[in-house]
């Protein structure tokens, strides 16, 4: 989920790698990738906590 995947990049940018600063950053874009698709609730709970969100399943990826 969204929450986890944000705490580690808190725990990266704690540890003083820039690029997870500039993720976090209020211009920063959380990419999810997924075989499967996404819930109807995911990138809702994913923009929750402020950032833009991008969500791509394969067929996004693949299809013409």
């Amino acid at each position: 989920m969204s929450e986890a995947h944000l705490d580690k990049l808190r725990r990266m940018a704690e540890a003083g790698r820039a690029w997870a600063h500039g993720a976090l950053g209020p211009d920063g874009v959380l990419f999810y990738v997924s075989a499967s698709g996404f819930t109807d609730g995911f990138k809702a709970r994913a923009e929750d906590d402020g950032h833009r969100v991008v969500c791509w399943s394969l067929d996004d990826l693949y299809t013409d």
